[in-house]
C-alpha cells in the first residue's frame, strides 16, 4: 500500500500490474480486516485502546488546555475508534475503508451562548490524488474531513454532541476493561493466552 502511496507511476507501483482503483481497494480491504479482526473486537479494543482512551479523557478535561495531539498508529485509531463504538462511516477519497494513512482523529469543542459546551468528532485525512500527488493541504486543497458518532451517545441537530455526554462515553468505555477482568478468573485468562 505504501508502494501505492509513494509511486506516481501507476505500473510501478503495483509492481507491473494494471490495477485499477477497485483493484486497489481489495488490496487495502485486506489489512484492514487484518487490522479489524487484531484491533477492532470489543474485548481486544477496550484492552488495546485502555490507555490512549485513559489519556485522551485527561487530555479533553486539562483545565486552561486549548490544543492536544496525540499521535499513533493506524491499529491505535482503529482500537480507539472500537472501544468507543464508533458507527460505521464512508471515506469519499480513500482506498481503505476504516483507517486511511495519515488519518487524524479530531475532537472540537464548541460552546453555546448558554455556556454548555458540545463536541465535533471528526476523521481528516487526504485524499489518495492528494497523497500520490504530493499536494500541500490548502484552503484551495482542503483535507477530506468525515463527522464521524457513536453508538448510544445523541447528536443534536448541528451534528455536535454533548460534553457530559462524550465524557460519560469515555468513562464508560475506561471502566469496560475493568469489568472484563472482573468477568473473567485469572485462570480463565491465563488459558485463554
Amino acid at each position: 500500500m505504501l508502494q501505492y502511496y509513494e509511486e506516481p507511476d501507476d505500473l510501478k507501483a503495483a509492481f507491473g500490474h494494471k490495477l485499477t482503483e477497485d483493484d486497489w481497494k481489495s488490496v487495502s480491504s485486506i489489512l484492514s480486516t487484518y487490522e479489524e479482526i487484531l484491533f477492532a473486537s470489543p474485548t481486544l479494543a477496550s484492552n488495546l485502546a485502555h490507555p490512549i482512551l485513559k489519556e485522551f479523557y485527561a487530555e479533553l478535561n486539562a483545565q486552561g488546555r486549548e490544543f492536544s495531539f496525540l499521535c499513533g498508529h493506524d491499529s491505535t485509531i482503529t482500537a480507539f475508534l472500537a472501544a468507543l463504538g464508533v458507527n460505521d462511516y464512508e471515506l469519499p477519497g480513500a482506498i481503505e475503508p476504516t483507517t486511511p494513512i495519515g488519518v487524524k482523529v479530531v475532537f472540537e469543542r464548541w460552546a453555546d451562548g448558554k455556556g454548555e459546551s458540545f463536541f465535533k468528532v471528526e476523521l481528516v485525512y487526504q485524499s489518495v490524488e492528494q497523497l500520490r500527488s504530493i499536494q500541500p493541504l490548502s484552503l484551495d486543497t482542503p483535507p477530506m474531513i468525515v463527522p464521524i458518532t457513536f453508538t448510544d451517545v445523541k447528536v443534536n441537530e448541528d451534528g455536535l454532541i454533548a460534553e457530559k455526554d462524550l465524557m460519560n462515553l469515555f468513562r464508560v468505555k475506561i471502566n469496560a476493561l475493568d469489568e472484563i477482568m472482573e468477568k473473567y478468573t485469572e485462570e480463565e485468562l491465563a488459558n485463554a493466552a
